[in-house]
């Protein structure tokens, strides 16, 4: 499982070994895509890889499996990495890592959007509930977030009582500690 990463598929236009000549997959991407360099680089907030891939092609996925190189932003802690173990070319996950940089992790608003999103889009947003309360948050911020969450929803927080919460509800009160600089890891501390 792919969630909560932000998980981020690279594609190279102009592969001459894609099926199509890659024709088929650059009229599906349209704007859902970003060309970074020469790669185009799409992600489905909320969904990992798969969905992402499924989205654009459809069901020729397999066929198209090859063509595509995954990678993982862990947007708590603003780490990025290859998914898997394909050989790259020089600058290429450079150019995925500016693709993350651009829609999630290069500053505190991106991850406030990226967050807003992928909670309301996926199908399990407690998972971003608790890698935010678990790995976002330090100390002080998972002590304050337990008193304020308490005082909220009547209950202490945990993945089980977060599958039940409101997504609007909860999605509010997770993005309000995002405001809070000293409540979150050292990582975020730039903005």
């Amino acid at each position: 499982m792919c969630e909560p990463h932000h998980s981020i598929v690279q594609y190279d236009p102009n592969d001459d070994d894609n099926p199509q000549g890659g024709s088929y997959i650059l009229t599906k991407l349209g704007d859902w895509s970003k060309r970074v360099g020469k790669w185009l680089h799409l992600s489905k907030f909320g969904n990992g890889h798969s969905e992402a891939v499924g989205h654009v092609t459809g069901n020729m996925m397999l066929a198209y499996e090859e063509q595509f190189i995954k990678y993982e932003a862990k947007w708590w802690d603003r780490s990025f990495k290859q998914d898997g173990c394909k050989i790259l070319l020089p600058g290429q996950m450079d150019c995925a890592e500016d693709y993350a940089k651009q829609t999630s992790i290069g500053n505190i608003q991106q991850l406030r959007n990226f967050l807003d999103v992928s909670i309301f889009k996926s199908p399990r947003p407690y998972l971003y509930y608790c890698y935010f309360y678990q790995y976002f948050l330090n100390q002080k911020g998972r002590d304050s977030f337990d008193k304020k969450f308490k005082y909220a929803f009547n209950h202490s927080f945990t993945e089980r009582s977060s599958r039940k919460l409101n997504t609007v509800n909860m999605s509010k009160f997770v993005l309000g500690f995002t405001r809070k600089r000293n409540l979150i890891v050292p990582e975020w501390s730039d903005g």
